[in-house]
Parts: structure tokens; C-alpha cells; sequence
């Protein structure tokens, strides 16, 4: 797939630093929580999040209606993940936005998906457009609810931390440090943005640009969502995905001569931040209290092996060339 006159129009999808309320970025992993549940295949880093979600997940009684939807993690419903229309919506206010979908837009994304024909759990939802989308939209609450919203808080710290990431890259070095490392699928040259896939089309922006957002759930892949009247999105997967279910406790023992020299905490502390985290994302990870991790980072900071840098309200901390050479020579 290719996509012309990229850099006139880029934007990396983010939340207003400080606002915690869940935004199109949760309706986005809600939908991709969907979809690695119903991989037969799915990567063994999902494994410790599956393994907890999917006793709850048995227990909806609207999950046959969800398991409809994201059928066999092969293709979901672009209407399922419409971009924003107002600046941080909530997820409520996302799902609100799925009433509003037209019934023709539904019945060709359903289509699309189940080429061969509808379950009949779809297909009275495209007989009755209007309940059946309320019964959509009150199915997919419930799943958050019950299932993902516990998951929210860490999805969010590391999804914040790619979207900083990104964004220092896109200000260092334009589109070509932006797309540099994004993934192997995906290559910038010249003014075009060229995504490698089972399928050729070619995609001309017109200086409308693209969304760019960071996912766990889309993890190893790039996801796109390209059917009119929604705008051109590309969700890609979140730096430190693979890391973001280790067992802390497991992290703080793995390297028990560096443990020896620096202490359990510190130790633990600097093994994780191989990708750049939050105080209070390193707080959750590691079970720790927020005053605790700034104490050790402190330290770590100090000791030259960590450094800090800011961007807006947010600071993020990952090791210096000194402390990735103490944390990977004695791993």
C-alpha cells in the first residue's frame, strides 16, 4: 500500500498530558482485546493478559454478539474504530459516536468481513440498524467494564510513552526518523510512505494526511483503516509491548549480580527501563509507591546510568549508554 504527500500532513494521535480519562486510544485496544482473544495463534506475549481476561470474558452473555464482531482476529469493522470528532473524547463519548454510524456503512464493513454471508447475530443488527447498534455499543461497555478497563492504566502509561517517543523523533529528524524505526512493514522515502502487505493500492492524501497511533493489542502488525468517509489512520505497534506483562517480581531476581551491587529496587528499576517510562508507570509495573521509584531514580540518575527529559507535563526516564552497557553485560 502507498500513500502520496504524507509529510503535508502527519499527526501522531495523542491525549492532553495530565487528562486520564480514556480516549479513542481505549476504544482502539478495546477492539484489539477483541481481536487477539479470538486468535487461534495469538503471540505468546498476550498470554499473561489472556490467560486473567478470559474467565471474565466467558461470563458476558453479550460475548457470542463480540465474538461476532471480531471474527477469528482476521478483520474487524472500520466503523468499529471511527477517528475522533472532538478533541480527547472519552470512551464513552466514542461509543456514543457508534449510534451515529450509518446503516449503510455498517451493512458494507459487515460485508466486508463476512463475505460469504451473516451470522444471524449480524444480521439482525443490519435489519434493525437503530437497536441493533445500541445493543453494539452496550455490549462493548460492558466488555470494557468488566474486562479492560483494570488493563487501562498500564496500556495508557506505555501508549503516552511511544506517542513522547514520536514526537521527539518527528522534531529530530521529520518523517524519515519518524517512520525510521516504526516497523519493518513500513518504509518512508522521498514524499511517499510505502507499507508492505498481501495487498497494492495506492492512496493519494491530497495534503489531507494521516493518523498515526501507537497500539498494544496491534502487536507484531500494522493496522490500517482506510475506507471513506473515515480519515486514513495507521496504527502501529507500541514500543515495549513485549515487557508490558512481565511479572515485576520476576524483573527484580532475573539478574542477581547487579541486584548484589545496587540493591533488589534500583536493580529492577533500571532492567525495565529499556524503553522510556513514567514515574508512575514504573510505580505500577514494579509495585512500588510513586515517592519510592523517584527516590531510586534519583539515585540511578545521579550514578549516571538513567536520565530524565520533559515534554510538557510529562517526564520520562530511560537508561544512559552506561547503565544499557551495566544492564545488558550482566543480564
Amino acid at each position: 500500500m502507498v500513500y502520496r504527500a504524507l509529510n503535508a500532513g502527519v499527526r501522531i494521535l495523542r491525549r492532553r498530558p495530565g487528562q486520564h480519562q480514556p480516549g479513542l486510544l481505549a476504544l482502539l485496544e478495546l477492539i484489539g482485546s477483541l481481536w487477539v482473544l479470538q486468535m487461534a495463534d495469538a503471540e505468546p506475549i498476550y498470554e499473561p493478559w489472556v490467560a486473567d481476561a478470559w474467565p471474565r470474558v466467558q461470563a458476558l452473555a453479550e460475548f457470542p454478539l463480540l465474538r461476532a464482531l471480531v471474527p477469528d482476529g482476521r478483520y474487524f469493522p472500520d466503523f468499529l474504530t471511527p477517528p475522533p470528532t472532538i478533541p480527547n473524547p472519552d470512551v464513552e463519548a466514542e461509543l456514543e459516536s457508534l449510534l451515529a454510524t450509518s446503516p449503510d456503512v455498517v451493512r458494507r464493513d459487515l460485508a466486508e468481513a463476512y463475505p460469504d454471508g451473516l451470522p444471524d447475530i449480524l444480521g439482525a443488527i443490519v435489519d434493525q440498524p437503530e437497536p441493533g447498534m445500541r445493543r453494539i455499543v452496550d455490549a462493548l461497555w460492558h466488555y470494557w467494564d468488566c474486562v479492560l478497563s483494570s488493563s487501562w492504566p498500564r496500556l495508557r502509561d506505555l501508549l503516552e510513552s511511544d506517542i513522547l517517543y514520536r514526537g521527539r523523533e518527528f522534531a529530530a529528524g521529520g518523517a524519515t526518523r519518524l517512520f525510521g524505526d516504526l516497523h519493518h512493514a513500513v518504509r518512508w522515502s522521498g514524499n511517499t510512505l510505502m507499507l508492505q502487505g498481501r495487498c497494492t493500492r495506492r492512496i493519494e492524501l491530497g495534503g489531507s494526511g494521516m493518523l498515526l497511533i501507537p497500539g498494544v493489542f496491534a502487536w507484531p502488525c500494522v493496522l490500517t483503516i482506510t475506507a471513506p468517509p473515515l480519515r486514513p489512520t495507521l496504527i502501529y505497534p507500541a514500543r515495549g509491548v513485549a515487557t508490558l506483562w512481565d511479572d515485576p517480581r520476576r524483573v527484580s531476581t532475573a539478574n542477581q549480580s547487579l541486584a548484589r551491587l545496587m540493591g533488589a529496587q534500583r536493580a529492577a528499576l533500571l532492567a525495565s527501563l529499556s524503553q522510556p517510562a513514567t514515574t508512575s508507570e514504573l510505580a505500577r509495573r514494579m509495585e512500588m509507591t510513586a515517592g519510592g521509584v523517584s527516590q531510586h531514580l534519583a539515585v540511578l540518575r545521579d550514578a549516571g546510568l538513567v536520565r530524565s527529559s520533559r515534554s510538557g507535563r510529562l517526564v520520562l526516564y530511560v537508561r544512559t549508554p552506561l547503565g544499557e552497557n551495566l544492564a545488558t553485560s550482566t543480564a
